[in-house]
């Protein structure tokens, strides 16, 4: 297997600890079970303050990063152009996070153009990190996983 290229494994790594700290600010925002929730937008369709608070955070951090890269968030919209675009859902499962439970996570991903090339998901709640790149494989907590057929 070809070695990863260095640009996007740096990108990775980058995603890697900005998920990180932005699932840290999720958290110290999260609702306690059975406490207020958040707004519901439709039937299966919620945002809380932590979806804008942790969207403006990964854009912030991105684009001080990488400010020639791209940026297209779930609450705001495409906010960057660029030919490589992370593409973020702030918290992923917000009814689950606006009633105070577990499964929740945020997810960033990568894309060159239309093309999904890297990724990082955090479920801190569950302490699960998933990392992906591209050719590589994909990561739980830094052990491999493979599909099982």
């Amino acid at each position: 297997m070809p070695s990863p290229s260095p640009a996007l494994a740096c990108r990775l790594e980058a995603a890697r600890a900005v998920v990180q700290d932005a699932a840290r600010l999720a958290m110290s925002m999260r609702p306690a079970p059975g406490g207020p929730e958040g707004k519901q937008k439709s039937a299966q369709d919620w945002l809380t303050e932590a979806d804008g608070a942790v969207e403006n955070f990964i854009a912030q951090r991105m684009q001080a990063l990488f400010p020639d890269d791209g940026f297209q968030g779930e609450e705001g919209g495409v906010a960057r152009a660029g030919s490589l675009r992370w593409v973020v859902d702030p918290i992923d499962g917000t009814s689950n996070y606006a009633r105070g439970r577990n499964r929740w996570c945020v997810s960033l991903g990568l894309l060159d153009g239309d093309e999904p090339v890297a990724g990082v998901i955090e479920a801190p709640a569950l302490g699960e990190v998933y990392t992906a790149l591209r050719g590589h494989g994909a990561f739980l907590n830094g052990k491999r996983i493979r599909l099982h057929r």
